[in-house]
């Protein structure tokens, strides 16, 4: 168990999966717990992410409310750093590596933290139509998951939300109704992908496969051992195992993207 106090060497000291050959594993894996030491006390502050007056966020926020951009960020921001320390609590606290979970986290880290980054970048007017665009989403995912239960309440709930935000909308000059239609994650991986020199859209897809079970992933990303026997003719019998190098691999990627969304995010929270 980690200690308050404890330094990084120590806690991969104690972890017993953190012992691979090559130290650029290791000094991965620290980079991670170093990282999260750094940043995730702020996620975990309710004023953990400030804005200050005169600042690019905050002139975003006062388009956009109470759609705030700046809330939305956070609200991705925070969903990202918590993915990534559980991948921390469970392979360097606990010791335990099971073959999908570390992927499936990481998707989850690298598909918030590049939802943070497209609400953070492009012009004010872009900023704006993103967040309308992720309050619409939510309100549109939350009727279909809740309209089982009361759908004219749903249906009421969702069509207020929806001319709510379609009147800051207006107010911004954002006049098409079709922009306001949600957004893909696989679009926001796209932007990120092209501005950040990571390959972000590739790893998601390959960690999405964990998610989903898809064999691709599995035979592709995990080590394989051809057991002898097989049982049926034509049938590969093996045995596959992740790796602490393996898996490493998606979660730097989004632990780079962690400190760059929020490095940008204090760029933008300070005055001009």
């Amino acid at each position: 168990m980690q200690q308050p106090n404890a330094t990084i060497g120590s806690i991969l000291g104690n972890a017993p999966l953190i012992n691979d050959d090559d130290p650029r594993v290791n000094a991965g894996w620290q980079y991670l717990a170093a990282t999260l030491e750094r940043i995730g006390p702020r996620a975990a502050d309710p004023d953990g992410f400030p804005v200050q007056a005169g600042s690019s966020l905050a002139r975003d926020d006062q388009l956009t409310t109470p759609y705030q951009v700046s809330h939305s960020v956070q609200q991705s921001i925070v969903a990202g750093i918590d993915h990534l320390d559980a991948i921390k609590h469970l392979v360097i606290g606990q010791g335990v590596l099971n073959l999908a979970a570390t992927w499936t986290l990481a998707r989850g880290a690298i598909e918030n933290l590049a939802v943070a980054y497209w609400l953070l970048t492009g012009s004010r007017q872009e900023r704006v139509e993103r967040t309308l665009r992720v309050h619409a989403k939510n309100s549109y995912d939350q009727y279909v998951a809740t309209k089982h239960m009361d759908e004219q309440s749903a249906l009421t709930a969702k069509v207020g939300q929806h001319a709510h935000i379609k009147a800051i909308a207006e107010r911004n000059g954002i006049d098409d109704s079709d922009r306001l239609n949600g957004f893909t994650a696989t679009s926001v991986l796209e932007w990120t992908s092209d501005r950040t020199g990571g390959n972000a859209l590739f790893a998601w897809r390959l960690c999405s496969g964990f998610a989903h079970g898809r064999s691709w992933a599995y035979l592709g990303a995990l080590e394989r051992r051809e057991n002898a026997s097989n049982r049926e003719p034509g049938v590969v019998n093996a045995t596959l195992t992740n790796s602490v190098a393996s898996a490493l691999t998606p979660i730097l990627l989004a632990t780079n993207l962690a400190v760059e969304v929020v490095d940008l995010f204090d760029k933008r929270a300070q005055p001009v």
